[in-house]
């Protein structure tokens, strides 16, 4: 080990190297420093000691009462300091050119899918997938939420979280929702004329209840086709921030007040408060997917989704379960009294043709 200490001081790397006894006299020492530069208390638990202009790095032997104690002047450590310090300057400007590339690139494709979003809206290149809401005691199927898809005619069927929250900070978001309310309107009239006891949910953004601030008209969220009672609007908690609470109260009021229903989405992920299922006019909550997951068997989940279907029946609201995904799952929720499910267990979401193949098949006789 000297043998290496001795090339760093042949070779200018340090100014001194000593082995010292735990009273502070060297036994053997190489280098140009002269003994009597030695920091005092060579004992301490410090490693590293910077005394009269020289950094000092102090170890310890670990069988015998002696320190190996290596010495380096302040001008040596900062010719390395300035050299490292040149390298991960140059690293460092190169990583900030490849993350503005990147956000440049990233800009460049959210503004082309900015257009070209616009472009499948006025183009009504957007379309609307049902998936089937069940009655987990009688396994029939009660409804659907409408959800919507983009088939792009370059890049396929992009999901709606590449471009749900880009209309949402765009302010393209009251649009969709506007073509979303004509399209259902079209799609499921006759279906949901015929069918008194289905009904039919869509999603509100906070947007759509003016929690942007923005004034909102009633007429823009109703339907002209579907009667409302077979209407629920979805609200996620995300909506219902405080700054504006009055007003989102007010929007979900009036909507109640058509015969429509009213469900708080994603209950248990956001930040709303318990005093909140007390102030807003609500039918029901929709279990997120995530406590529907710690489900593990037919008689046993994580506790969470233990609590919220409490909470649901002290504030008497119904209950609907999102993701079920296995029989197991479905089986805990209908014994403890969750009313209805949705998920791939029944069904993914379909085009229409397909939902109502769906709705005569599963609820024939």
């Amino acid at each position: 080990m000297f043998a290496e200490f001795h090339d760093y001081v042949r070779l200018g790397e340090v100014s001194g190297v000593f082995l010292v006894r735990d009273n502070g006299k060297a036994v053997i020492s190489f280098g140009a420093m002269p003994e009597s530069d030695l920091p005092p208390a060579i004992t301490d638990a410090e490693h590293l000691r910077h005394h009269q202009g020289h950094v000092f790095s102090i170890y310890k032997s670990g069988n015998y009462p002696v320190y190996a104690v290596v010495s380096a002047s302040q001008n040596f450590v900062f010719k390395y300091w300035l050299c490292y310090a040149l390298i991960l300057g140059i690293l460092g400007g190169l990583m900030t050119l490849a993350l503005a590339l990147v956000f440049r690139h990233n800009k460049r494709h959210t503004n082309l899918l900015q257009g070209e979003l616009w472009q499948a809206i006025d183009n009504n290149d957007l379309c609307v997938h049902y998936q089937p809401i069940m009655d987990l005691q009688t396994l029939r199927c009660v409804g659907a939420e409408a959800l919507i898809r983009w088939q792009h005619p370059e890049r396929g069927m992009i999901p709606p979280l590449a471009f749900i929250p880009l209309a949402g900070k765009t302010g393209m978001i009251r649009h969709i929702t506007d073509w979303l309310i004509e399209r259902i309107d079209y799609e499921l009239a006759f279906l949901l004329g015929g069918n008194p006891e289905l009904h039919v949910s869509i999603n509100l953004s906070p947007a759509d209840l003016g929690a942007d601030g923005n004034k909102v008209a009633l007429d823009d969220l109703l339907f002209k086709h579907i009667a409302h009672r077979q209407i629920i609007y979805e609200i996620t908690e995300h909506s219902l921030i405080p700054e504006q609470v009055q007003t989102v109260h007010e929007i979900m009021a009036a909507l109640r007040e058509t015969g429509a229903k009213l469900s708080l989405d994603d209950f248990g992920t956001g930040y709303s408060s318990l005093s909140y299922l007390q102030r807003f006019p609500l039918d029901y909550l929709k279990i997120d997917k995530a406590f529907v997951d710690g489900i593990t068997s037919a008689t046993q989940s994580g506790g969470l989704i233990d609590h919220i279907i409490d909470i649901a029946g002290t504030m008497h609201f119904a209950l609907i379960a999102e993701g079920v995904e296995h029989d197991y799952q479905m089986q805990y929720l209908k014994a403890h009294g969750v009313q209805f499910g949705q998920g791939w267990h029944f069904a993914k979401p379909l085009p229409l043709e397909a939902f109502v193949a769906f709705i005569e098949k599963t609820n024939a006789g």
